[in-house]
């Protein structure tokens, strides 16, 4: 959260001539409220298995999309093995950086900056397995990101 998946997704998009998805505007359109909503009323256990479970439906539509993941899908070893099959780009930012967009957000649910930090740790393996290149949004402008995965992408 915070590292700016949806803001330089939809530009990427935009850019290819793609469609995009966004797990969190398809988690509002499934259940009515955000992401946060979600996990208040069902907990952080079940948000993680919608997230799952939207960002697998989004890899099955049939026309290739910029897809803005929440970043618990990787936690999931079915998403790591369907990411192996897909081009994965990483978008990464300074811990302090994306707890600040959070917070400005103001759609995330809260979090412990300790938390963050021990899900950063857990996350990256898994992350630094399956991008095909990581982008560091954390001072970036979201064209010089754009650019960056445009270059990567050849």
């Amino acid at each position: 959260m915070g590292a700016g998946k949806t803001t330089v997704g939809r530009t990427l998009s935009e850019v290819l001539g793609m469609g995009f998805a966004d797990s969190d505007d398809a988690i509002e359109a499934e259940t009515g409220g955000s992401g946060a909503d979600y996990a208040a009323a069902h907990g952080v256990p079940a948000l993680h298995v919608l997230e799952r479970d939207v960002f697998l439906a989004s890899l099955q539509e049939k026309d290739p999309s910029v897809i803005s993941a929440a970043a618990s899908v990787i936690d999931d070893a079915e998403v790591r093995r369907e990411l192996d099959s897909h081009v994965c780009i990483w978008l990464d930012a300074d811990p302090e950086v994306r707890t600040a967009r959070r917070v400005e957000s103001g759609h995330r649910r809260p979090m412990a900056e300790d938390s963050s930090t021990s899900l950063d740790e857990r996350r990256r393996p898994h992350f630094e397995g399956h991008g095909i290149v990581r982008v560091d949004t954390t001072k970036a402008s979201v064209d010089d990101c754009v650019t960056t995965i445009v270059a990567a992408l050849g």
